[in-house]
């Protein structure tokens, strides 16, 4: 109902009413100019209407619908006529559209309200009422809003879709999924729907959903070719699936399609990343960059790209850049990255570099923003390895801090087992690791598969990683069962090793790359035990076992240093297969033919912490003329020289004596111009230090308080070299000092320290083999007890 008023005339005299409405012949002017569409004269005229009849709501109604359908700014004449017609909840809602178009959320919702309260049956102010309060995030009151509009008019275009995009948002995937499946069944031909309905079905992260995901994808595709954004997610679903050609050419299309959006020559680089093509990645990553300079994510993974690739220089300033332009950017997206945040990236460069302190503050820094990514958390544990500065307890702690947050919420959940309780038959043994291919892990497991015993034991190995080679092949043909489970989620794995009936589970990884303790904290086996990768405890309370020997771990003196129960075999705690092609050692020392001596570490520059550097400069200040010969990654390149350089020099080691090469295949060559080898501390050699006995050379080590620092004194004695054994860093130095004086008995031991390595226990594989199914039996034995004591 219209207001009219009364006022007085412009001529002062009174008692005679001037109209504040239209005349029914002007009302029928407005009316039919609105009718025929003739917007451009509805507007002059219902606008010089107004200032005749400035409180006639009809007239400011007229001039807003002709402005807004003429494109022009139409607030003030919507509002003019939501204040005058206070009772049109038509004209209310049409105001909140108005206010919603210019990002006026709250106003608008304000407008929506109103036009409810005078119509609540208007299924379109629900809807839009819904649609803004989604977009001011109040996600809950939205989901009522569209259920309402939905429950007035059931078949109403785009409310279904709505009413799912607000629940997804809300992480219900499972109902946002059947919201676009409703929508798709009243409006068939609606892309979008298609497209959040792959999206959703993805986000479920359930594998026997993919292939429906990439359907509606393809789906979205084929209503509209041009929708660059379902054929970037169709190859990110395609690439989680490892169907890298597929993933390629889909993201192809997309930066064909819309050659400026970054998005789709980002995820066409991190394609080419998983098919090992890294100059291609480069150039898909520099393209993004052509696009926006300062994208992080680009970035980032352009840094990751380059290091592949050996250029250092360039990626290190990539992630540098990546941190100065966003210190707090959180975890990029699943599609967006290799190994992380920028941060995070920076320190595993930095710890690389032997750079600990500050590797570790970069992913300190990448945790604190990620708290729920496990495997940046991995990071820093590793790196933590490394440094001299904390005692084993307070890593120890950090390790256990990594439980507190990801085992804990797990733990609540375990399930029993159903296992058949038998201590004498056949146990299903199963291996878990990212390195089943030319790696160190596999030099040491390889002889162990080799050699099980198939009568007694079913092994599955389950395989965490895509990169396939002549050592995957072997141990693979010595597998019962072989999974390859890099797709598989941690849950999924879980499920699967459980499905698989598996009655001691073997982690082989700790906290390197790739690991799978999430797995492990889902406790799917009734025994786990974690061996060979790692030199510390995983802090985790679902693994029962770490195996380990006496030397390494002398009892009493390392229990309370780890979450897992020690186990000490009767042996060493791997055994050593050289490469079959190893060059034979030189019958002298190499200071023969040189007239000085050379000391040498062929450890990543990692374990080579300032203690280190420091306490080789005094061995070499006590030996004049020696040299140190150190192998280094990418130490050929002018960037890295120049830091190894001013670090190692810093900290007493002048460069004459050095004698920096980078690593290379042929790097057992290099041992013959070593004549006394030192080791790293407190993270000792494992694989460099069999390596440096099998090629004859002498190696000092320094005895520390836990396993990590104990590797060599387990080495050592095993081999019979005891006395090559440092209790302190003087004696480290006097030992090498006496060893490199005594060129008669350092000719002697390298003529016979191949042979010493081969008889040892160290490459004994078929006694070390049953060694340690010994152990799993006994294991087993324990638990069998375990579970028959609780059901007496």
């Amino acid at each position: 109902m219209n207001r009219v008023a009364t006022t007085p005339s412009s001529s002062g005299n009174s008692g005679i009413a001037v109209s504040t409405e239209p005349t029914a012949q002007e009302r029928r002017l407005l009316t039919d100019l609105f009718q025929a569409g003739q917007y451009a004269m509805l507007e002059p005229t219902a606008k010089g209407l107004t200032e005749r009849y400035p409180d006639s709501g009809y007239v400011w109604h007229a001039l807003a619908t002709a402005q807004r359908k003429l494109g022009k700014d139409s607030l003030q004449a919507w509002q003019r006529a939501a204040d005058l017609l206070v009772t049109d909840a038509r004209i209310q809602s049409t105001l909140g559209d108005v206010l919603h178009k210019l990002g006026r959320f709250e106003d608008a919702a304000a407008s929506y309200r109103r036009s409810l309260a005078l119509d609540a049956t208007s299924a379109d102010t629900h809807f839009n009422l819904g649609y803004t309060l989604r977009s001011l995030g109040q996600n809950g009151e939205a989901v009522q809003c569209f259920q309402r509009a939905l429950e007035i008019k059931p078949d109403l275009k785009e409310a279904n879709f709505n009413l799912g995009m607000t629940l997804h948002a809300m992480e219900q995937l499972q109902e946002a999924a059947g919201c676009y499946r409703r929508e798709i069944e009243i409006n068939p031909g609606f892309a979008d729907a298609y497209f959040q309905l792959g999206n959703a079905l993805n986000e479920l992260a359930q594998p026997s959903l993919l292939e429906e995901a990439l359907a509606h994808y393809r789906y979205a595709l084929k209503i509209k070719p041009d929708f660059s954004a379902a054929l970037i997610n169709l190859g990110a679903v395609l690439r989680s699936m490892e169907r890298f050609e597929e993933a390629e050419q889909a993201v192809r299309q997309a930066v064909e399609k819309k050659p400026d959006l970054i998005e789709a020559h980002l995820n066409l680089g991190n394609v080419l990343g998983d098919l090992g093509r890294w100059e291609e990645a480069v150039a898909s990553y520099r393209n993004a960059l052509a696009i926006s300079p300062n994208y992080v994510d680009a970035l980032n993974n352009l840094g990751v790209a380059l290091k592949e690739l050996k250029q250092l220089q360039e990626a290190t300033e990539c992630f540098r850049r990546a941190v100065t332009i966003a210190p707090e950017d959180a975890y990029p997206p699943g599609q967006s990255g290799f190994e992380g945040a920028a941060q995070s990236n920076l320190g595993v460069y930095l710890q690389e570099m032997g750079q600990i302190n500050e590797a570790m503050d970069f992913l300190r820094q990448s945790l604190s923003l990620n708290l729920t990514h496990a495997h940046i958390h991995s990071n820093l544990l590793l790196a933590l390895q490394y440094t001299e500065l904390l005692s084993p307890t307070e890593v120890l702690i950090e390790h256990r801090a990594y439980a507190t947050k990801f085992e804990a919420p797990l733990s609540a959940n375990w399930q029993s087992h159903t296992n058949l309780i038998d201590s004498q038959r056949k146990l299903r043994v199963g291996y878990v690791s990212p390195d089943f291919r030319s790696h160190s892990v596999a030099f040491f497991f390889e002889p162990v598969i080799s050699h099980h015993d198939k009568h007694k034991f079913e092994i599955s190995c389950y395989y965490n990683s895509r990169q396939n080679d002549a050592v995957t092949e072997r141990i693979k043909d010595h597998a019962d069962h072989w999974c390859e489970c890099s797709s598989l989620s941690d849950v999924e794995l879980a499920k699967r090793i459980r499905a698989d009936g598996i009655d001691v589970l073997v982690d082989l990884a700790g906290h390197t790359n790739k690991n799978r303790l999430l797995s492990f904290a889902n406790k799917p086996a009734p025994v786990q035990v974690t061996w060979l990768g790692y030199p510390s405890t995983t802090g985790l309370t679902a693994i029962d076992y770490r195996l380990t020997d006496l030397y390494a771990d002398p009892v009493g003196m390392t229990e309370h240093l780890n979450s897992e129960a020690l186990w000490r075999l009767s042996g060493p705690f791997s055994c050593y297969r050289p490469n079959p092609v190893s060059p034979p050692v030189i019958d002298h020392p190499p200071s023969l033919d040189t007239g000085y001596i050379t000391f040498g570490s062929f450890n990543n520059l990692a374990k080579v912490n300032d203690a280190v550097i420091r306490l080789w400069a005094q061995v070499l200040t006590n030996v004049p003329n020696a040299r140190l010969f150190l192998k280094i990654k990418a130490v050929d390149t002018p960037f890295i020289r120049n830091q190894v350089e001013a670090r190692l020099q810093g900290l007493g080691i002048p460069l004459d004596r050095l004698i920096l090469s980078p690593h290379s295949d042929d790097y057992l060559n290099d041992y013959n111009q070593i004549d006394v080898a030192l080791d790293t501390f407190p993270f000792n050699g494992g694989t460099t230090s069999m390596d440096t006995l099998w090629m004859g050379v002498p190696l000092i080590t320094l005895a520390g308080a836990n396993f990590i620092s104990r590797m060599g004194v387990s080495i050592l004695t095993h081999v019979g070299l005891p006395e090559l054994i440092a209790a302190t860093p003087e004696d480290y130095v006097q030992l090498a000092v006496r060893t490199a004086s005594d060129p008669q008995w350092l000719r002697g031991l390298r003529d016979q320290l191949r042979q010493r390595l081969r008889q040892s226990a160290l490459m004994d594989e078929a006694a070390f083999t049953q060694n340690l199914e010994a152990a799993y039996r006994q294991m087993w034995q324990i638990y069998c007890d375990k579970v028959g004591s609780k059901e007496a």
